[in-house]
């Protein structure tokens, strides 16, 4: 996310069709075999907790799942991929500190706050393994690039940078992406800062996406 924002704003004013939660485009799934679009990891019990509600926060920085259906709104017809996503509100203009999981060897799922792609070899590491986690579908998986994996199989991989090396080229983070960082197993205080200055204006990240089928509400 940009500056603090919520989640009616970063995907409701762009037609993003959700469901299973209050105030979503479906909020009512009973009866139904649908489940919720919008997850955020919980560092507490390291596993993924349904949206509550269209007006709930997201804090610059927090990365969240998103499962994005083909067509907005769930029509027959729609424009399909690839779209668009645009980011309302104002950019951060000054360094972001997300909060991160105190608990040792913990993951957190941040998110690339700025409007830019970021390195991350530029980020400051504090009781943090210096490592960034992105999950591709179409990396070193069975399904080639577009297929969406069925309930009962795997695809895709984790691309990882380590500041030296990696599979995430040049540990380069495009707009909008998000990943994990494991917090280091004798971290005391743990903390990643991201600075502003870790900005490229001349390069621009793949945009590493999970793909799964999922049962919409109609």
């Amino acid at each position: 996310a940009n500056t603090s924002t919520t989640l009616e704003t970063l995907l409701s004013n762009n037609n993003i069709f959700t469901q299973c939660f209050e105030g979503a485009s479906g909020p009512d799934c009973s009866g139904t075999t649908a489940s919720s679009n919008v997850f955020f990891y919980n560092t507490s019990t390291e596993s993924w907790d349904v949206a509550t509600d269209i007006t709930q926060s997201v804090s610059s920085g927090t990365g969240i799942l998103v499962y994005k259906y083909k067509n907005n709104n769930q029509t027959p017809a729609g424009p399909g991929f690839p779209s668009s996503i645009t980011s309302y509100g104002s950019a951060p203009t000054g360094d972001i500190t997300p909060t991160i999981n105190p608990n040792a060897d913990g993951f957190t799922l941040v998110g690339n706050p700025y409007g830019k792609t970021i390195d991350s070899d530029d980020f400051t590491f504090t009781d943090v393994n210096q490592v960034v986690w992105v999950y591709d579908h179409a990396y070193n998986g069975p399904f080639e690039d577009g297929e969406d994996a069925d309930a009962a199989s795997t695809a895709g991989g984790w691309r990882t940078w380590n500041g030296i090396g990696g599979s995430l080229t040049d540990g380069l983070l495009s707009t909008f992406q998000g990943f994990f960082v494991q917090t280091a197993t004798s971290a005391s205080n743990p903390s990643l800062t991201i600075p502003i200055s870790s900005q490229r204006s001349d390069a621009d990240a793949d945009l590493y996406t999970v793909e799964e089928s999922k049962s919409a509400f109609r």
